[in-house]
């Protein structure tokens, strides 16, 4: 497996990440679940300029700057859902403190819905969609439901640990929030917005 070449049109970036999670599977004697298999093509405009907004958004918090890029990848290729629920996440984030104009977050809820229709399996989807609905309609059991979806997809997910343990504060379940606070900085203890 290690000598191997792996060479595949940028396309097909999605699907390479699969075959190479396989083969490192296969070798270390792993097993992957089915879904991992499922990787679609992907526009290589639209993944480059979702990676360009991911950078922006993690590395420096520059919303307004990774929305751009979130939404080039969008025209590049609508039904990329990572994109969706990136903008989604891109858009939502300024809205933390007073004043804020809530069109954004009837936009990011859009957002956010549109990528969990067009991949359910995505987490990040319902990560944002549960933080519009527990910070912003004040729904934090329906949220509670949502988080709970979202790392079942996707436990390796900091922020998504991190929203999970303000939903539980804020429902006064401190002792469940501090466990969800603790994995977040486990399982993704170099992300800035986990460790604010």
């Amino acid at each position: 497996m290690w000598a191997q070449s792996y060479e595949r049109n940028l396309g097909h970036v999605l699907a390479l990440q699969s075959e190479l999670a396989r083969a490192v599977s296969a070798s270390l004697r792993l097993m992957l679940s089915p879904d991992a298999a499922e990787a679609r093509p992907v526009d290589p405009e639209a993944y480059e300029e979702y990676l360009l907004g991911l950078h922006l958004a993690e590395s420096r918090g520059a919303w307004v700057s990774a929305q751009q890029h979130y939404e080039a990848s969008i025209a590049a290729d609508s039904t990329y859902a990572p994109a969706w629920t990136a903008l989604a996440h891109a858009t939502i984030m300024p809205t933390h403190g007073w004043p804020f104009d809530y069109q954004d977050v009837r936009d990011a809820r859009r957002y956010a819905e549109k990528g969990i229709a067009l991949d359910p399996g995505h987490a990040e989807g319902y990560f944002v969609l549960a933080h519009i609905l527990w910070e912003h309609d004040w729904e934090p059991n329906r949220a509670l439901e949502l988080l709970e979806r979202g790392l079942e997809l996707n436990p390796s997910d900091g922020l998504g640990w991190m929203t999970y343990s303000e939903c539980l504060a804020v429902l006064g379940r401190l002792d469940e929030a501090t466990e969800a606070l603790l994995q977040a900085i486990e399982v993704d203890s170099f992300n800035w917005l986990v460790n604010v």
